[in-house]
């Protein structure tokens, strides 16, 4: 059986988030309280993707393969166990 490429998970997720920060400064001419509200935007991503699954597809395709093989035997032993034919 040959060896396949392995098969990669991978997911990319870009959550975000908008705001408005508000706060108050005094202006060093008029010496009046100004306020402003300034809008914050946060976006991050997020990418995902499996490096090492423990061979478990492998081994899978692996166990079918045995459990194939191991069906052809027991028909085999079915077909010799089978009283022959009488005429």
């Amino acid at each position: 059986m040959n060896k396949s490429k392995p098969i990669v998970y991978q997911s990319l997720s870009i959550p975000g988030q908008q705001t408005a920060t508000t706060g108050q400064s005094i202006d060093p001419v008029t010496r009046d309280f100004v306020t402003q509200t300034i809008p914050v935007t946060n976006l991050s991503v997020n990418p995902q993707a499996t490096s090492f699954n423990g061979n478990s597809i492998y081994n899978i395709i692996k166990q079918i393969g045995m459990q194939a093989e191991y069906s052809l035997l027991d028909v085999e032993k079915q077909i010799i166990m089978l009283p022959p034919l009488q005429k």
